[in-house]
């Protein structure tokens, strides 16, 4: 720089600044990319997004979201109602019905079991959130989600869904027909209302 005395001076560090942040503006001070650079840029951006979209595909192949998945709601409804037709009926059956259940009553307690028995397997598939301790995420690993639901209600579910009326027949066919066995088995149905 020249002072007006003609003599040169510092620079002025403002202009300086000024000077560096404009020579770092896009197409200030710089050639434009060429077209083959461009091309190259596009295929690296493409093979990147294809790249992570892979990821998440096999991240999430065969995972049930329960944020993104629409019906996780209609499912959510049914295993409610079956839930409450156990919480209501079983102790009324296991009170009050003495002798052989109706034929219907035998089906509606086998549409139930069903409905249990895909629920089960249904859990081993679901997305579940961590508590917030853990930092509240979303787990989609497949290996994480089955270890979640072994250590936690599996085999709560699992006693759930167990023939109680067929083990109640076993025991009565092995004992010579005791009535009492039979009764005492069929409150073991009561463990359905735990879950």
């Amino acid at each position: 720089m020249v002072s007006q005395g003609g003599a040169e001076s510092a620079p002025d560090p403002a202009c300086s600044r000024l000077a560096v942040s404009t020579s770092g503006a896009p197409g200030v001070g710089k050639e434009a990319p060429s077209p083959s650079n461009m091309l190259e840029r596009q295929k690296t951006f493409k093979a990147d997004s294809n790249t992570v979209r892979e990821q998440l595909r096999k991240h999430e192949h065969c995972i049930i979201n329960p944020r993104t998945n629409k019906y996780i709601v209609y499912w959510d409804t049914v295993t409610f109602l079956a839930l409450m037709f156990t919480a209501v009926l079983t102790p009324w059956e296991v009170c009050l019905i003495k002798s052989t259940p109706s034929w219907r009553w035998v089906l509606a307690n086998w549409i139930v079991n069903s409905i249990f028995i895909i629920d089960m397997v249904v859990q081993f598939f679901l997305a579940y959130q961590e508590t917030t301790k853990k930092g509240g995420r979303w787990v989609t690993d497949r290996k994480l989600i089955v270890k979640h639901y072994l250590y936690g209600w599996f085999w709560i579910d699992l006693v759930s869904v167990v023939d109680f009326n067929a083990i109640g027949m076993a025991v009565v066919s092995a004992s010579g027909g005791s009535e009492e066995a039979s009764e005492s088995t069929n409150l073991l149905r009561l463990v359905r209302i735990i879950r």
